[in-house]
C-alpha cells in the first residue's frame, strides 16, 4: 500500500472517530436532560401534594371556626 492511502485511512478513520464521539456526547446529554426532568416531575408532584394538604388543613380549620 502506498503512503498516501495510509495517510488518506488514518485521516477517515480520526473523523469517523470524532463523530462517534460527537454521538456519544449528545447521547449523554439526552440522557441528562430526561433525567432532570423526570427528577423535576416528580419533584413538583411531592410539593403540589404537600402544599395541598398543607391547604386542606387551613380549610379544615377555617370551617371549625366558622361553626
Amino acid at each position: 500500500m502506498k503512503a498516501s492511502n495510509l495517510s488518506h485511512k488514518g485521516d477517515y478513520m480520526k473523523k469517523q472517530s470524532l463523530k462517534c464521539r460527537a454521538g456519544q456526547g449528545l447521547s449523554e446529554y439526552m440522557i441528562l436532560v430526561m433525567l432532570i426532568g423526570v427528577c423535576s416531575i416528580a419533584a413538583s408532584k411531592t410539593v403540589g401534594i404537600t402544599i395541598k394538604s398543607k391547604l386542606e388543613n387551613i380549610n379544615q380549620k377555617l370551617e371549625e371556626i366558622h361553626i
